[in-house]
């Protein structure tokens, strides 16, 4: 006997006769009455062996033409919400696999298995057993690959997230002390759902953005990558619930820059390096949706921390965290209230330590405009055109709102510059006014001094 023989090669037919099988026992299982348990363990015993067998089979090609074409075919709900969560688990691992394909999603939507799976899960205990863990990470894994290969992503959410208890088992996650892959699942399933259909956000409390908050402020300083990517995904939410201005407004009262400014942290530890970005990542969508975050991020000191940054040597080498610092900037000088304390101390910033913070400015926009590539239009050259607008727009509003000795040390560091000038800053500032035309008067303004210092100059 050659024990290294694999065996006969499966076939479809093999997917046909399991299918068969499985079809039989659940016919037998939903016919039983509710003393016979004897036979209902038997017969789920007979349904698992069966599934296990099935999933072995998954990569034969045609398999899901044989699935769905095969007897088990109309009894595949039943299998999804069959009492045993082990079988159900395995089975939505399955129906996973087929989703991976283009041509299976349209079916697996239509015959809204999805909603079968969410509504069996109202009474699993995913803390304490683990076929029930197993069964609903399954469930969150299957609905991320679903939307990810679907045509129409907001349609497929709207079928079912109102009128399941989906949204409450995630947040369930987002309450546990522990950390599993269910966690993961959870928080990479929200974000995917949020960004995929914002009209979601309307759905999640105040109860359950706090939860999110307290999330990220928990596992900033985690030292392992799961952990780290779920904290990646918190603070990936938080940046889409900031981007809408209801939201926003119930972040700021439940105090998100304070929490974000905490995860800004200082370590050098790549977690938390990663961490600080995200936090000043989500920072910049709060600041730049809310007026009142950007006097809660100068109440909470944040300039100290942001204007410090300015002056790191090692911000250039990372161009998401400098585009990330200098928007922050650039909102506290389009939102904040012209004669508020809050603009005042933006201000001196700029001015203490013989103008230091504006030098650094001027050459940071010098910098910005050197590594822009006209030619190509590609994004990550869009993002630094972007970023050098947001420069260029803050030094009009610099400009406006500074004390007048200010304003001619500025004009003074533009008529140095050997890479930008005037007319490039007025040009630029206006093409931002563009998309933002709440900053017009501050803009405007600076570009009239701007104006009357290139005549004087003549």
């Amino acid at each position: 006997m050659d024990l290294d023989d694999p065996g006969p090669i499966p076939t479809q037919t093999d997917i046909k006769k399991v299918c068969s099988l499985l079809a039989t026992d659940i016919r037998k299982l939903n016919s039983l009455k509710k003393e016979d348990e004897t036979e209902f363990h038997t017969l789920c015993q007979s349904i698992l062996e069966s599934t296990k067998k099935l999933e072995e089979l998954t990569e034969i090609d045609g398999f899901s033409l044989v699935l769905f074409g095969s007897d088990l075919y109309p009894f595949i709900n039943s299998l999804i919400s069959i009492p045993d969560t082990e079988i159900s688990a395995i089975f939505l691992s399955i129906l996973t696999d087929l989703s991976e394909k283009t041509e299976n999603i349209e079916r697996l939507i239509k015959e809204k298995y999805i909603i079968t799976a969410i509504k069996n899960a109202e009474s699993i205990d995913e803390i304490n057993i683990q076929s029930d863990a197993q069964y609903l990470y399954s469930i969150f894994n299957l609905i991320s690959t679903i939307i990810d290969g679907c045509e129409e992503p907001k349609a497929f959410i709207d079928s079912f997230i109102k009128d399941t208890i989906l949204l409450k088992l995630i947040e369930r996650q987002f309450q546990r002390d522990d950390f599993d892959q269910n966690v993961l699942a959870a928080s990479e399933l929200l974000a995917i759902i949020l960004q995929s259909n914002t009209s979601t956000i309307a759905l999640i409390d105040d109860g359950f953005i706090n939860l999110i908050l307290r999330f990220c402020a928990n596992m900033h300083t985690t030292k392992q990558a799961e952990e780290d990517e779920a904290a990646s995904n918190a603070f990936n939410i938080v940046i889409i619930l900031a981007m809408d201005p209801v939201t926003v407004k119930i972040l700021a009262n439940l105090g998100v820059v304070d929490i974000l400014l905490q995860c800004t942290g200082s370590s050098s530890h790549k977690t938390e390096k990663s961490s600080a970005l995200l936090a000043y990542n989500a920072l910049d969508a709060c600041l730049s949706t809310l007026p009142l975050c950007c006097e809660q991020f100068v109440d909470a000191d944040g300039i100290q921390k942001v204007f410090g940054l300015l002056g790191n040597q090692s911000l250039k080498k990372n161009f998401e965290f400098l585009s990330n610092v200098i928007s922050i900037i650039d909102s506290l000088l389009s939102s904040l209230q012209k004669d508020s304390t809050q603009m005042k101390r933006v201000l001196r910033k700029f001015q203490e330590k013989d103008y230091e913070k504006m030098n650094i400015w001027i050459k940071l926009t010098e910098y910005l405009f050197k590594n822009v590539n006209f030619e190509e239009e590609d994004q990550s050259n869009s993002d630094i055109f972007d970023t050098f607008l947001q420069c260029c727009s803050s030094i009009s509003i610099l400009m406006y709102l500074l004390p007048n000795e200010a304003k001619v040390e500025l004009a003074s560091k533009i008529n140095e510059s050997m890479v930008i000038d005037y007319q490039l800053v007025i040009d630029s500032a206006l093409e931002l006014l563009e998309q933002s035309p709440n900053i017009k008067d501050r803009v405007e303004g600076g570009i009239k001094i701007i104006e009357l210092l290139c005549k004087s100059d003549e």
